[in-house]
């Protein structure tokens, strides 16, 4: 499991470093071959700790460094190879902010007065090149990531700082999982990777004492194990049951509270992972300080039995259980879509997808679209469940030259007016209210994406309180009149 955000793990752990072991940092004012032998001539070999060749390295790996740099946290790991400029840079013990930006971050340790090993905390690219370099020295070894086809136990949570007890690590690609013992270094501490009986493509990883940074093993018995460092926090104490209000349920340290096809699960302030088991169907999600988990499609005027697991910052696991009944159907419109950075012209080509996303029918008679000055009243049309409605000016005209069109399964609603003067490219909030007076939907104003590009909802069932619960849409750029879709991460 491979992120982007683990370069925050350079900043974290150098706080928190167990005796011995230490992040590869900058360049240090020691002599980092002053240990090897009066004159400096001597070279530190470095090999794979599974004795593959250099150019035929896994994605996940440990070097081996023999002997010893005198300072570990002279050490570098680099994507690709380095130019003569930069290894000329590299040898003079400076670190370029375009140089620092291809950093791998790893973990280095000593075993004895002459040996170190080090391991990267990144899962590599298959087929890249990676440079290791000891700042103020040079480039020690070159790596090719070979294209070896093993899966990986990649780690689900703690998502990048935390762990020190364990955590939730699952297979890509997802098969059948044995138990199986590790040990993690540098202390040689004994782990164990424990399968769950629902979901046997994941383990939960047990580390009865949680210390320090550890690090486990590049592989066992041929399945790659993600290499983020499991590290101490310095707050270890296991989440508290929370009070539930009426008609919500108690879940260990949180909430279930159900509507007529969800239920939302609340957590503790501090953020932990479900993973939980919904009569044979395997539900996951992260809560944080009052931001729930959505469990989406289920029934109406239903009853449910859960169970599964809560795992804490800290990598500590504890059962969960509750049953709940669902409420009877309702509707539920929510804002979908919003287009306001148009690549044809503005604002005729604008527009705001509404979607009924509950389990039954509603007219949208006496709704109000409205932002800051501008009142939409929404006609008498009827949308079913899962059904689209796309809300136009008066004055749109399909052009297809410049912007999709809507789906013709799409209800085409034209009002007057969209918006004050349109919709505002730099982000402006919307809200959809029902004929009561109540705010059933909101859009947070986020700033239009790029022309042609609409800002999308990324379920229909994110809340509208949550950061993250709007993106831009992937290719094409739009999809006004049908479901959502988001290009792939890089």
């Amino acid at each position: 499991m491979m992120s982007q955000n683990r370069a925050v793990l350079s900043l974290l752990v150098s706080a928190v470093l167990a005796p011995g072991l230490v992040l590869a940092a900058t360049a240090g004012c020691q002599d980092p071959l002053a240990d090897l032998d009066p004159g400096g001539a001597a070279r530190v070999r470095v090999t794979l700790s599974d004795d593959v060749p250099l150019d035929q390295a896994s994605r996940v790996l440990r070097l081996r460094l023999d002997p010893a740099p005198a300072v570990l946290d002279d050490l570098a790991l680099f994507r690709d190879e380095l130019s003569s400029y930069y290894r000329g840079r590299v040898a003079a013990g400076e670190l370029p902010e375009t140089l620092a930006e291809r950093r791998v971050p790893m973990l280095a340790w000593r075993a004895g007065p002459a040996q170190a090993f080090a391991q990267p905390s990144d899962v590599l690219a298959r087929g890249g090149t990676y440079s290791l370099a000891l700042m103020g020295y040079g480039v020690l070894a070159r790596l090719s990531i070979g294209g070896d086809e093993l899966p990986l136990l990649g780690r689900r949570w703690p998502r990048e700082v935390g762990g020190a007890f364990g955590g939730l690590y699952c297979l890509e690609p997802a098969f059948e999982l044995a138990p199986f013992s590790l040990t993690l270094a540098p202390d040689d501490a004994s782990s164990e990777f424990v399968p769950l009986a629902f979901a046997p493509e994941c383990a939960r990883l047990d580390v009865p004492d949680g210390r320090g940074v550890r690090v486990p093993p590049p592989s066992v018995g041929g399945v790659l194990i993600d290499p983020v460092p499991l590290i101490e926090l310095q707050s270890p104490a296991s989440p508290e049951p929370s009070p539930c209000a009426e008609p919500c349920v108690s879940l260990g340290p949180g909430c279930l509270c159900a509507e007529d096809d969800r239920a939302l699960v609340t957590g503790p302030p501090d953020p932990v992972f479900w993973l939980l088991n919904l009569e044979g169907r395997v539900v996951a999600g992260e809560t944080r300080t009052e931001l729930p988990f959505v469990i989406p499609d289920l029934l109406p005027a239903t009853s449910h039995v859960l169970a599964g697991l809560v795992f804490d910052a800290a990598g500590r696991s504890t059962e969960v259980s509750a049953e709940f009944r669902t409420a009877t159907a309702r509707p539920r419109l929510v804002i979908n879509e919003v287009y306001a950075n148009a690549a044809g012209p503005e604002p005729a080509q604008e527009w705001v997808e509404l979607t009924n996303a509950g389990t039954l029918s509603t007219t949208l008679g006496g709704y109000v679209l409205e932002d800051v000055g501008g009142v939409a009243v929404l006609p008498d049309v009827e949308l079913t469940p899962n059904g689209f409605a796309v809300v136009v000016g008066a004055g749109y005209a399909p052009e297809p030259d410049y912007d999709l069109v809507p789906d013709l399964g799409a209800a085409l609603i034209a009002v007057e007016r969209l918006g004050k003067s349109g919709l505002s490219n730099e982000g402006e909030a919307l809200r959809l209210s029902a004929p009561d007076g109540q705010v059933v939907s909101r859009f947070p104003g986020v700033r239009a994406p790029d022309p042609g590009v609409s800002a999308a909802r990324r379920t229909p069932w994110a809340a509208d309180d949550d950061p993250a619960a709007f993106a831009a849409h992937g290719a094409p750029g739009a999809s006004p009149g049908a479901a959502n879709s988001f290009d792939p991460p890089e």
